[in-house]
């Protein structure tokens, strides 16, 4: 199967658009242990940049093509609505990500979010059932996301200059998603 995405086709330090591509990719292979999100919401932020520029931290590299996006937002196959925490460990790490030697984001090993689909592990989309709803606009942030998977966002918390009980009532007609508390 395949789906609409934007993509870097190579690295070009030099002229970084020049690598940027939208078209057809192959939808996201969900291995066991990782759920599909289907995306209505993603990011652009400067690590977009350094992908297409095949900046990374890593000695392995970018491998190319790769879809670009590391943040994003949107609903698993059930209809749970979640926000990707966009840093993933190693597959038997299991403390914060961003600790493990060997931590990475996605469109560096992994296809990013701006796609229609993404794959994602299991323990990175932060949802909590039965909470007070706020809207995907603020979780376009992946400040947010990390706070919501940390569970340190609680009702009435400004967040970007909004409280955090506020959000679903100022705009109650896009979707929702619970908060951590």
């Amino acid at each position: 199967m395949v789906m609409f995405a934007v993509y870097a086709s190579h690295a070009n330090i030099d002229d970084p658009l020049s690598a940027l591509r939208l078209g057809e990719q192959p939808e996201p292979e969900v291995r066991e242990g990782w759920v599909r999100v289907k995306l209505s919401h993603a990011t652009l932020n400067r690590h977009d940049l350094f992908t297409l520029r095949g900046i990374t931290s890593h000695r392995e590299g970018i491998s190319f093509p790769v879809i670009m996006g590391n943040d994003g937002a949107g609903t698993l196959d059930d209809g749970t609505p979640v926000v990707i925490y966009p840093v993933m460990g190693s597959d038997d790490w299991r403390d914060d990500e961003t600790l493990d030697p060997h931590w990475h984001i996605f469109s560096e090993f992994v296809p990013g979010t701006f796609a229609d689909y993404v794959a994602v592990p299991k323990r990175n989309p932060p949802t909590a059932r039965g909470c007070k709803p706020i809207t995907f606009n603020p979780a376009r942030s992946p400040k947010i996301a990390q706070r919501m998977r940390t569970s340190d966002i609680h009702v009435g918390e400004f967040v970007h200059g909004y409280r955090a009980d506020h959000w679903a009532s100022r705009n109650p007609q896009e979707g929702l998603i619970p908060t951590a508390r």
